[in-house]
């Protein structure tokens, strides 16, 4: 899956390797992943199937104790909080 880095390229920053992590990768993989990363990018997404599947994978500890930059856009922002609140949007 290729992956849009462009506005990052826009400021100066590039990346040597990108990943996606999703269901097409295996939790061993995943927590591999995000334990060699120097930037992890939590997308925008349903907040609570994203948290679902971050608790299915078991990341919430290798995000955690990331030693590297997590970057979080909407969903994924919501999602790196200690406590959030999570009000419906519509029905």
């Amino acid at each position: 899956m290729a992956i849009n880095t462009s506005w990052f390229e826009k400021i100066g920053s590039t990346f040597e390797q990108t990943s996606v992590i999703d269901h097409r990768k295996s939790p061993d993989e995943a927590v591999n992943l995000i334990k060699n990363a120097s930037v992890i990018f939590l997308m925008g997404r349903t907040t609570l199937a994203q948290m679902a599947f971050i608790l299915e994978y078991g990341l919430t500890e290798p995000l955690k104790y990331h030693n590297g930059v997590i970057i979080g856009l909407s969903a994924g922002a919501i999602n790196m909080a200690k406590v959030s609140l999570c009000s419906k949007d519509a029905d």
